[in-house]
């Protein structure tokens, strides 16, 4: 079995399918992980429409079509889920895991040649399939080998950066965010003891009830919380950010504290909207700090702004700052 990050996932099945391969492909994780959402940013890459069959709900007669009577013969209505027209389509089964045994029978045919009982696909259309494995304790049962065999299988496994990624660009709450950056430990720890346990999924519905001044234990568990408020009073006890963001006086001095200087970085990472505040806090950092926490604050900045299509920015960022393009420079002969 491949084992990929999200990012990587998306890229090696648009590239599978550009090649108009007809490969059914399984998706595998823990729960929460955000394989649905790979499937999806998939077939928006091949802009392709989407169609999602609830593997673990659909009766197999909704698979294949309710039976009548037709001139003495038996005939199948065609199901509600295969569109009409000849727009192909990525058919994303989820849960597929979940499905009851009488299920299994129509979703064999489904994977393997794009069709269910006398219904076809549109030609050209996708099938990709998600679930979690039995040992995740998700109510998954034993996937029947001739399941199994007709589909190429993927583990999507954790990448905090690339979450954090989409963070950005989704409009998750900063100090969610800016706190699974100094704790990436805790984006996905699973405890089957508990309903509310971190998951990349969980910690998007902590943003929700924190972005409305709710504690966010019902989402991610006590103890995350716990770890997550501490880090949000941390911050709030910080000095203003301004001074740093516009390059005057005033300016705090660097701190001691490991999380405290993670909570200025991610801060004005956050806080910078403009080329010029992102100029003044990198002069700052470089000033005061190590190369270690120079570097983290570009890469913030670089995946805020990534998120949010300002990558050009950057680049603009670079070409008027002289140190800033020697810092980078430096980095790239270190790594080297």
């Amino acid at each position: 079995m491949l084992i990929k990050t999200p990012k990587e996932t998306v890229a090696f099945i648009t590239q599978v399918w550009s090649e108009q391969s007809p490969l059914s492909i399984m998706l595998w994780s823990e729960p929460g992980m955000g394989k649905s959402s790979v499937a999806r940013a998939v077939a928006q890459e091949l802009g392709y429409p989407t169609v999602v069959l609830e593997s673990a709900t659909i009766p197999p007669h909704e698979l294949v079509g309710i039976p009548s009577i037709k001139d003495g013969r038996s005939c199948y209505g065609t199901p509600h889920w295969i569109p009409e027209g000849d727009q192909p389509i990525v058919l994303i089964c989820d849960d597929l895991p979940h499905a009851p045994a009488r299920s299994m029978g129509p979703f064999m045919s489904l994977l393997l040649e794009h069709r269910v009982g006398p219904h076809t696909l549109p030609k050209g259309s996708k099938v990709i399939a998600t679930g979690n494995r039995v040992k995740d304790g998700a109510g998954a049962y034993t996937m029947p080998t001739a399941i199994a065999n007709r589909m190429v299988h993927i583990e999507v496994t954790l990448d905090t950066a690339g979450w954090r990624h989409w963070g950005h660009g989704a409009g998750l709450a900063e100090d969610v965010t800016a706190f699974i950056g100094f704790r990436p430990d805790l984006l996905m720890k699973m405890n089957k003891a508990e309903p509310a346990w971190c998951s990349p999924r969980s910690w998007a519905a902590a943003s929700e009830l924190h972005r409305l001044g709710l504690p966010i234990d019902a989402a991610v568990g006590v103890g995350a919380a716990r770890e997550f408020a501490a880090y949000v009073h941390l911050k709030e006890s910080l000095p203003a950010l301004e001074p740093i963001l516009s390059g005057g006086g005033g300016q705090p001095p660097w701190p001691e504290e490991l999380s405290l200087k993670w909570a200025v970085v991610s801060g004005v990472a956050f806080q910078a909207r403009t080329v010029a505040q992102a100029t003044a806090a990198f002069q700052y950092l470089d000033a005061y700090a190590s190369a270690e926490w120079v570097s983290l604050f570009l890469q913030e900045v670089a995946s805020r702004w990534g998120g949010e299509g300002r990558l050009s920015d950057l680049a603009v960022m670079v070409s008027k700052t002289p140190r800033l393009s020697e810092f980078v420079d430096e980095v790239l002969e270190i790594v080297a």
